[in-house]
């Protein structure tokens, strides 16, 4: 909130610390989920209900732009850094899909097929949700330079019509993409690496952390200021550290599986 609250003023810095605390609020919820905090049932679902109708009521009522991503023209995006109305959105969204998942896990012991279709899906959605925005892009470069991209006024009839060859495009790419790149994350999914008690210094770990977050919530101020140079540096200084952690655990692990031999 005190974030949010900066944004206004055009304070900097602050308000773009919620690129990292922002997001972090959903994947704090999956966690309270498998442990067993959240509550169950119909209050769940009325959690769900009540986000979204305060979701509505920023929208309706304040300053917030109604799309739940960056459209051009609008004053500022709900995703960049998220808002607090993309928060209790999504916290309407996950509490719902939440309270709906006993029901649908029920579903799918009793429908094999229906279940295979899904351990597929779950096989790919990582690699789709890094990488569907890369296609976009492409496609966008490919279709306007034949002069393709829609321009109608946003959200018209003739702007969704503009849009199928675009999105058609993108998911064409997109499948390419995931075709080449998934089965990295399915030997993540079925692999791993055994852990044999090594573990990375908890005290580089909180750098490389400390290091990442500094970046994401100065990323716009230094872009800015002084730049894509100085923010392309930093991420590579970031990037380079967490590399150095992964191989340094990786000899470790390999030396204690060594010594249990």
């Amino acid at each position: 909130v005190v974030g949010e609250a900066a944004r206004f003023p055009g304070i900097h810095v602050l308000p773009q610390m919620n690129i990292v605390v922002g997001w972090l609020l959903f994947q704090v919820l999956g966690f309270a989920w498998k442990d067993g905090h959240l509550p169950h049932g119909r209050q769940l679902l009325a959690l769900g209900v009540g986000s979204w109708a305060a979701a509505g009521a920023l929208v309706a009522f304040g300053p917030w732009p109604l799309a739940m991503v960056s459209v051009p023209g609008s004053r500022f995006a709900n995703t960049w850094p998220p808002s607090l109305a993309l928060m209790f959105y999504g916290l309407g969204l996950c509490s719902v899909a939440i309270a709906a998942a006993p029901a649908i896990s029920s579903m799918l012991t009793r429908r094999p097929a229906a279940w295979k279709v899904v351990v597929a899906a779950n096989s790919m959605t990582m690699t789709s949700y890094l990488w569907h925005f890369t296609a976009l892009a492409i496609a966008a470069v490919m279709l306007g330079q034949v002069g393709m991209l829609p321009a109608a006024a946003v959200g018209t009839g003739a702007w969704w019509l503009q849009k199928l060859p675009l999105m058609g495009v993108a998911l064409i790419v997109l499948a390419v993409i995931v075709v080449l790149l998934s089965p990295k994350e399915r030997a993540g999914l079925t692999g791993g690496v055994p852990t044999d008690g090594a573990t990375d210094s908890p005290a580089a770990v909180r750098l490389t952390g400390l290091a990442a977050f500094a970046l994401a919530a100065g990323f716009e101020t230094w872009t800015a200021v002084h730049g894509l140079l100085p923010a392309a540096i930093g991420m590579g200084l970031v990037l380079a550290v967490h590399a150095g952690l992964r191989a340094d655990q990786r000899r470790r692990l390999v030396a204690a599986s060594a010594r249990s031999c």
